[in-house]
């Protein structure tokens, strides 16, 4: 376990015993529906299609794309960087075009607390410098290490790799027993000057 994370696994909320705080659900990818993902201000079960964009999980399965799209556009809704930004918000995503497509869909037309949100493909040797949020697609750990290295300031950094966190990530997404879940290492947040909501630390992995 990482020193800061949070690691055992997250509950399984049957969708009609929902908690009032919006829901990173951990649903079964197989059977995804379509309110499960809303992390909002407002019951997730009273908006559905909150954070599909133009892609309607209703048609067949979720992605595993699909899902992690929809918490990273929720991710930002949780975290305070410590200046407002006069432009968009930015999510930079490195290593993964098909992946940054879908994340466009996702955010597309929509805003977390006034910016709009945007993104940006980020190719090798790119510089991450203008993006709030960086995702740090499948790669081998020294890679992506490397572009947590590239990183400067406050910016959540979200990853795959298995010591993602240990490298100095922000957050991690995995999946076990075919659900995604995320885990969460507030100490790194808070050394880049980011503060993470408490409801979003209750709803990650631990």
């Amino acid at each position: 376990i990482v020193p800061g994370s949070r690691a055992s696994p997250s509950p399984v909320f049957p969708l009609t015993r929902l908690p009032r705080i919006d829901a990173a659900w951990m649903w079964p990818r197989s059977r995804m529906p379509p309110v499960a993902f809303g992390i909002a201000a407002v019951p997730a079960v009273a908006i559905p299609g909150l954070i599909w964009g133009e892609t309607s999980p209703e048609a067949g399965a979720v992605s595993d794309g699909q899902v992690k799209a929809a918490f990273l556009f929720n991710f930002a809704k949780f975290v305070n960087w410590p200046a407002a930004s006069e432009g968009p918000l930015v999510i930079g995503i490195a290593g993964d075009d098909a992946f940054a497509e879908v994340v466009t869909k996702t955010v597309r037309g929509r805003s977390v607390n006034g910016p709009d949100l945007q993104t940006r493909g980020l190719g090798e040797g790119d510089d991450p410098a203008g993006c709030q949020v960086v995702f740090v697609g499948v790669m081998r750990p020294q890679d992506a290490a490397e572009w947590l290295h590239r990183v400067r300031g406050p910016v959540l950094t979200v990853g795959e790799t298995v010591q993602f966190l240990r490298d100095g990530g922000m957050v991690r997404f995995y999946v076990e027993n075919n659900n995604v879940r995320f885990q969460i290492n507030q100490k790194n947040a808070e050394a880049a000057g980011l503060k993470i909501s408490s409801q979003l630390l209750t709803l990650a992995a631990r």
